[in-house]
């Protein structure tokens, strides 16, 4: 998500990155919105949509939240303990609905994170989520993931079929060619 913003930032964008908890450096020049909830990115995101060329969701915060919280310490005790969880908020889902029932013509792109079947399992999502372009990433890949410097991806699209390998502002900036044109 940073490199994306890095990249549109020096491409000359005026750049507003909603970052969940992140150690990782943001230049000077970007705005950003620190978040720490799903909820807190999904209402983030909704207040930043308005006048927007492009809206680029690389990451949740969670899918799956506590559906209790405590405000006390929970005491230990004998045996397991079951943990009931819920879904969060669908924080791309909401913005492309907002976006769709706009006269907006913002360009929506996601991410897809997968381990295998990637490019049916993204497919899908930009169907379902009404994306114009997802980037596909096989997580399972020794080049690829979270906590790589590098990365490896496929950029889908209508008629668009791009991979992308490198280092992740290079990838980033591949993202960035193959998007840019869904621009009208």
């Amino acid at each position: 998500g940073v490199a994306m913003a890095v990249e549109a930032h020096a491409r000359g964008a005026s750049v507003t990155l909603v970052l969940g908890p992140s150690s990782e450096p943001v230049p000077a020049g970007i705005r950003v919105v620190k978040v720490v909830t799903a909820d807190d990115m999904a209402t983030a995101v909704q207040g930043e949509l308005k006048n927007i060329d492009f809206l680029i969701a690389s990451a949740a915060v969670s899918d799956w939240k506590s559906a209790e919280v405590s405000t006390q310490k929970q005491k230990k005790h004998e045996g397991d303990e079951q943990l009931k969880l819920v879904r969060t908020r669908d924080v791309l889902a909401e913005a492309s609905a907002s976006i769709h029932a706009s006269a907006q013509k913002t360009v929506l792109v996601g991410f897809a994170a997968e381990t295998h079947d990637v490019e049916k399992y993204a497919q899908e999502k930009m169907a379902r989520k009404r994306l114009h372009f997802i980037v596909a990433n096989d997580v399972s890949a020794p080049d690829a993931g979270f906590e790589t410097n590098s990365n490896s991806v496929v950029i889908l699209g209508s008629g668009t079929r791009v991979e992308a390998k490198g280092t992740k502002r290079q990838v980033a900036s591949r993202v960035w060619d193959a998007i840019a044109g869904g621009k009208s």
